[in-house]
């Protein structure tokens, strides 16, 4: 027998190499096979929510006047104490004033925000008597409402008054609310979002409304001058957030 040429063996290298890669093809096949199969979680899918139970809106205890743009705060400390004494004072006589222009954000939000649901084709039941923890009278049980709604929100504001910031001449009103929506079934989180009106909104975006030219003022003098229309403002950005909000509700589910 003539001895094996180059050829030969490199043809019988391949074919070594080849049969090793199909042996461990077939046991890694076989190894599958015999493992079982790992369960595939299921999106979980939310029903599009048809009736919601609106918590009525708290009231602001007060609005609340600032201007950061102050001479008095060249003063450091001494400055910003004697700032704030006179803010103190500007907003609590600002939530006279209102009050008795007949402005009432919590009543006004509540109202349009369930004009807004319904006209988007929702069924809204505005609840009224909620329990609230002692130790956070914003907040709500949820637990503890009794409704056939499919879902509850609630908003809440954050932020309300006027501002003048550290670079600005005018005072801007201010409203900023918190938007939440749970599942009455088992309290999970369908929604939230938070939306800014007037002084802290940059751009017309989902969550933030600038006010309108109008509706700013160069100095505290000029804001007592025109309560009416320092009201309307409010008014007007209630409604905007009431609808922008809403927007942002029909999303939900969808």
């Amino acid at each position: 027998m003539s001895p094996p040429t180059l050829a030969d063996v490199q043809m019988t290298s391949s074919l070594a190499k080849l049969g090793g890669l199909l042996l461990t093809s077939l046991v890694l096949l076989l190894g599958c096979a015999n493992r079982p199969a790992q369960p595939v979680e299921a999106e979980v899918i939310r029903p599009v929510p048809q009736k919601l139970a609106l918590v009525a809106v708290m009231e602001p205890p007060r609005l609340t006047i600032e201007n950061r743009g102050s001479a008095w705060g060249v003063l450091a400390v001494p400055g910003f104490l004697i700032q704030r004494s006179i803010e103190s004072g500007r907003a609590d006589s600002l939530t006279q004033a209102m009050r008795a222009q007949g402005l009432h954000l919590g009543e006004e939000m509540t109202a349009a925000l369930g004009e807004e649901l319904m006209r988007l084709g929702y069924t809204v039941e505005v609840i009224r008597n909620v329990k609230r923890p002692k130790d956070d009278p914003e907040s709500v049980v949820l637990e503890s409402i009794e409704t056939d709604a499919d879902a509850i929100v609630t908003a809440r504001y954050f932020g309300a008054g006027l501002y003048a910031g550290q670079f600005s001449t005018n005072y801007l009103p201010r409203l900023n609310v918190d938007i939440d929506v749970v599942s009455k079934a088992d309290q999970s989180e369908l929604h939230s979002h938070s939306i800014y009106y007037g002084a802290d909104a940059r751009e017309r975006t989902d969550d933030q409304i600038p006010a309108a030219p109008q509706y700013a003022y160069a100095s505290y003098d000029q804001v007592w001058d025109k309560q009416r229309e320092v009201s309307e403002g409010f008014r007007l950005g209630v409604r905007q957030i009431a609808a922008q909000a809403a927007r942002q509700l029909q999303k939900v589910g969808r």
